[in-house]
């Protein structure tokens, strides 16, 4: 029960957290398509590689497929931040708060509940790119921003969360040219708190797998829709 409670919570926190300050050099690493190693592969075709990240202490985590969808259908999915709560459907614990939005980028603050005694609850606020050369990134902004206020209402609202600082995440999609593309998500993400490393890696990539076929759940249905 508890390592289903914790992969359930681990789902909620993969969609979201990364670091502003994570270093140009580990986003480098993460971009770069070479290093990846395959673990697994799931009967739907997805499969999921690993990566080790130089200076980082946890691996990297990558999911991908060919999926029946062109990429932008994909990718707005990914930066409609307004409707996560009915598009993760593997995070609905969530709580989501759009603080600014600009041409450039979503700036979105997020809650997180933990259920488990003397585990304290999660938030971060995270900042995503528009939509780009087939691409979606987010990054965490870090405690200490324009946001500052806001956050200390938050820490005594909810009891002092943990702030979450450590990460990168990418999107990618790219067409193939018969209405189908190459969906790709890659994330280097640490929870945060005392779960030891090799559990939270573990529950990273079951988690990744869940966020992934929400989205492929999402074009799905907004695919039959357009059709009906």
């Amino acid at each position: 029960m508890i390592i289903n409670m914790l992969r359930k919570i681990l789902s909620l926190l993969f969609i979201f957290n990364c670091s502003i300050t994570f270093g140009q050099s580990t986003i480098q690493q993460l971009f770069n398509s070479e290093g990846w190693e395959l673990i697994d592969k799931y009967e739907n075709g997805s499969e999921i590689s690993v990566k080790s990240l130089d200076g980082q202490p946890l691996e990297a985590v990558m999911i991908a497929n060919t999926v029946p969808f062109e990429a932008n259908t994909l990718l707005e999915i990914v930066y409609d931040v307004d409707k996560y709560d009915e598009i993760f459907l593997s995070s609905q614990q969530v709580s989501t708060t759009v603080l600014k939005s600009t041409p450039r980028f979503t700036d979105v603050y997020q809650h997180l509940p933990v259920p488990i005694p003397f585990l304290s609850d999660r938030h971060y606020i995270f900042r995503m790119d528009t939509i780009n050369n087939s691409r979606v990134a987010w990054t965490l902004i870090s405690y200490n921003n324009t946001y500052e206020t806001f956050l200390k209402e938050r820490d005594d609202e909810f009891n002092k969360p943990v702030y979450l600082v450590s990460g990168y995440g990418i999107w990618e999609a790219i067409n193939n040219g018969d209405k189908s593309c190459r969906l790709s998500y890659r994330v280097y993400m640490d929870s945060g708190g005392n779960l030891p490393g090799f559990l939270i890696e573990w529950l990273n990539k079951k988690a990744l797998a869940n966020i992934f076929q929400d989205v492929i759940v999402e074009a799905s249905s907004r695919s039959n829709q357009l059709n009906h």
